[in-house]
């Protein structure tokens, strides 16, 4: 007689293993793949209504830039803008 329970637990222990496995590898991947084609598709079409951050973002990856780190640079000054404004308007009579 098969073990049908044992083939079905080992086969969704292996399933569960690769998936994992495979986020953890391809996730590095995946943003930077994504990155390059948001990137792509704005510069043929800058008019899509993109916000002011992302095509700052995407100019610093086509100068050779991660996307990761061209995120974080963006995020971070956007941060401190917004701060700075804060603090203007408190100042305010």
């Amino acid at each position: 007689m098969v073990d049908t329970a044992g083939r079905l637990r080992s086969k969704f222990l292996g399933s569960l293993v690769g998936a994992v496995l495979g986020d953890a590898v391809g996730s590095c991947w995946e943003g930077h793949h994504m990155a390059e084609l948001f990137a792509e598709n704005y510069f043929k079409e800058p008019w899509r209504g993109y916000g002011p951050g992302p095509p700052q973002v995407f100019r610093l990856l086509r100068n050779g830039e991660t996307w990761d780190k061209a995120a974080s640079l963006i995020t971070h000054s956007h941060i401190l803008g917004m701060e700075r404004a804060a603090l203007e308007e408190a100042r305010a009579p």
